[in-house]
């Protein structure tokens, strides 16, 4: 597919050779037999979630997603993998649960009950994953009665108990105490259901951060961020999975280039003024495409190979970087946000540290209006649009 890139103001690439790498990596190091989620929801982190569940498929013996919305819009691109969601599902969706056979999450019997009554009055049944808090503090039925609320929930008419999962609120730490107290307490849970002769076929608790430094796989586990060629965090160990390649690459052009003297204010707030003469480049693209604000004055990208530092605020259509020491840039040349040119790199990561948060929002935040430009064998397979 030929590709104009000039007729694009900022755009994001996904590579998704690296995608399929990163999910056969995680694959070669659970044990055989153990089924594999991926984790899309948030339009698979920025990277538009229909086109990488169709890039996995085959692969992925599950989808996780947060919303029944993301759901549905699997099914309706024609994704028939089971789909199930990591979040409460609201009264009012029970309808699409069944109509596009998704499974949800119920975090306490009253919400098991009112969806199992909805299926068992229209005489179906609805697949469920229950969710167990061991520590996170963010859903699910208290790990200490767990036990007996799930056999309450097996008994529901209406209901097909499809799987119990927990999720670790510390698995990307170095300290593994906190983990190694949920992971116990996931363990006596599964064990207290054992004993009293409920079977569900699918126990997972491992998340990407679990993956790369713990061995609870159980029946499933769930690869998240590191699908898409991220950290789970700086301390997380690498060396257990084969190298990781980012997925995403952000770019834009260049739309104007001056020339200014010394004592020239750049941007809103004039917090930035011109020490000397200084040739400036414009970019198309500002907080409303996802460049963080917080990099006023302090992030960078990349122009020919090298680093053009921002001056002055991200504004939120576009932003200023300095190229005084840049002659060969000109109007309309392509510059790197998230990705490599020559021997610079910037990753989300490094985004997320100038900007006081993490590589997964920054990822996230890139906005709908950016188009997703997939790239393939090193050729544009596709274009999606969001807007």
């Amino acid at each position: 597919m030929m590709m104009n890139f000039d007729a694009l103001r900022t755009w994001e690439e996904v590579d998704l050779n690296a995608l399929v790498h990163n999910f056969d990596a995680a694959r070669k190091h659970i044990p055989q037999g153990v089924q594999m989620a991926a984790v899309i929801k948030a339009d698979a982190y920025g990277h538009g979630a229909v086109r990488i569940a169709r890039e996995l498929s085959g692969r992925a013996d599950r989808y996780a997603v947060a919303t029944a919305d993301e759901a549905v819009q699997l099914r309706e691109a024609g994704i028939r993998t089971p789909v199930f969601l990591l979040s409460p599902t609201p009264e009012a969706c029970f309808f699409e649960l069944l109509r596009y056979d998704i499974e949800a999450t119920v975090a306490s019997v009253e919400e098991a009950e009112a969806v199992c009554a909805y299926a068992a009055s229209r005489g179906k049944e609805v697949s469920l994953h229950i969710a167990v808090d061991t520590g996170m503090g963010r859903l699910g039925l208290p790990w200490e009665q767990a036990a007996e609320r799930i056999a309450q929930i097996c008994a529901l008419p209406g209901g097909r108990i499809v799987g119990l999962f927990s999720h670790f609120a510390a698995a990307d730490t170095l300290d593994t105490a906190y983990a190694d107290l949920q992971a116990d307490r996931f363990a006596r849970v599964s064990e207290e259901i054992k004993r009293r002769g409920l079977h569900i076929p699918l126990l997972h608790i491992s998340n990407s951060a679990a993956l790369m430094g713990r061995q609870d796989y159980y029946d499933m586990v769930r690869q998240g961020v590191i699908l898409y060629g991220l950290l789970p965090s700086r301390e997380v160990d690498m060396h257990r999975l084969e190298p990781l390649q980012p997925v995403m690459s952000l770019k834009t052009h260049v739309t104007f280039l001056k020339t200014v003297p010394a004592g020239t204010p750049v941007s809103y707030g004039m917090t930035y003024v011109t020490q000397a003469p200084m040739r400036i480049a414009t970019l198309a693209i500002g907080y409303a495409d996802g460049l963080p604000r917080h990099l006023s004055n302090k992030g960078y990208v990349l122009l020919h190979g090298q680093r053009a530092p921002i001056v002055g605020r991200v504004c939120m259509d576009q932003v200023m970087v300095d190229v005084t020491h840049i002659p060969q840039v000109k109007e309309w040349d392509v510059a790197t946000v998230i990705g490599r040119d020559g021997e610079e790199c910037i990753t989300a990561d490094d985004i997320a540290e100038l900007s006081g948060t993490i590589g997964y929002e920054i990822v996230c935040l890139i906005a709908p209006r950016v188009p997703r430009v997939y790239i393939k064998n090193g050729e544009v397979d596709s274009v999606h649009r969001l807007i």
